[in-house]
């Protein structure tokens, strides 16, 4: 986990670093996550609602929205649409739409694909149509950092995600690239719980449940995440 401190922290863990790392306009930030770059602080996380210190040996955090619920965790509005592919849960279609994910980038919701072991099968009904928790994206044409950027306003949007990268994180070099999304508000399978219980803990989802070193979501979406899983389960 990147050490991170509060604005106030961070001036007085500035003075004790060889070389020391210098806090420029520093009242500005004494609500935002620090993070020290070098010899100089940057910025990790503005907090809308201030930030708190924790205990040594834990990276501070942003304050929590005092009005999120798992109805209304505190993501930004997004319209409701159209269904943008079958085999998404409503919710899901509007908030992947919001994550800047198109009906052409998607290359399974609901299916049955070797690869996938079950794990696109169908979750339950919504809307009078199935739907599957899970979607797969495609990444042909993506830069490491824009997978990421993408990865971002997933969970942003509520999905935990993962980027197969072949023959990283566990995922096998024979088998394609794709991001693989459980959206993290509906009742979803067995299998795709083991799957948010490995997300919550920095695991790759997949049968070695070993760490995921490729991305790790920002405590604000995590919290984003954490509350609409709890809508239907104990995260």
């Amino acid at each position: 986990m990147r050490a991170a401190w509060c604005g106030e922290g961070a001036g007085e863990e500035g003075l004790r670093r060889d070389p020391p790392c210098r806090v420029p306009l520093l009242p500005r930030h004494d609500d935002h996550l620090l993070g020290c770059d070098g010899d100089r602080w940057v910025v990790l996380e503005a907090c809308a609602f201030g930030c708190h210190a924790a205990p040594p040996g834990t990276p501070d955090a942003c304050n929590p929205d005092p009005n999120a619920s798992p109805q209304n965790p505190g993501w930004a509005a997004c319209p409701d649409r159209a269904l943008l592919r079958f085999g998404l849960h409503p919710e899901a279609s509007d908030r992947i739409r919001c994550a800047g994910v198109g009906a052409d980038d998607i290359s399974q919701t609901i299916g049955n694909a070797a690869a996938s072991a079950g794990y696109h099968a169908r979750d339950g009904m919504a809307g009078g149509e199935p739907y599957c928790a899970a979607v797969d994206i495609r990444t042909r044409g993506l830069s490491n950092r824009q997978i990421r950027a993408l990865l971002d306003r997933l969970a942003e949007n509520g999905f935990a995600g993962w980027y197969r990268q072949p023959g990283h994180d566990g995922w096998p070099a024979d088998e394609a690239p794709h991001i693989h999304a459980i959206f993290a508000g509906v009742r979803m399978k067995a299998e795709l719980q083991g799957q948010m219980r490995d997300f919550f803990r920095g695991r790759n989802g997949l049968a070695s449940h070993t760490p995921y070193g490729f991305w790790q979501p920002s405590d604000a979406a995590m919290r984003i995440i954490r509350l609409l899983y709890s809508r239907h389960y104990d995260p």
